[in-house]
């Protein structure tokens, strides 16, 4: 409410606990000119360099949405929290690795 746009702030909504967290972002939040600004947060007790898991709808949203989505990682959080900010594709900013692929039998038939 910074920006004297209580109107904008009354319209914020924290998606991921009504909705579920597969839509690639936790808030909808909004730019003081009124432009939605969507938003995930990711959060550890562990320190800044702490790996994380970013799902496909998240990177996807990155790539598609870019400056509209933000990515808040807060770390230390239990006793010292901290936060930065990631804009636009993540892709850009962080080096990735896969972790778990979906495996999809190429046949229905069981040898």
């Amino acid at each position: 409410m910074e920006a004297g746009r209580e109107d904008l702030a009354e319209q914020v909504d924290g998606v991921a606990s009504g909705l579920g967290d597969g839509l690639g972002y936790d808030i909808v939040s909004f730019h003081e000119n009124g432009a939605e600004r969507l938003l995930g947060v990711k959060t550890t007790n562990a320190g800044i360099l702490t790996p994380f898991f970013i799902t496909p709808n998240e990177l996807a949203l990155s790539e598609h949405k870019g400056d509209t989505s933000r990515l808040y990682r807060v770390f230390d959080f239990s006793t010292n929290p901290h936060v930065y900010v990631l804009s636009g594709p993540l892709r850009d900013k962080l080096a990735l690795k896969p972790q778990v692929y979906a495996a999809v039998p190429t046949n229905s038939r069981e040898d």
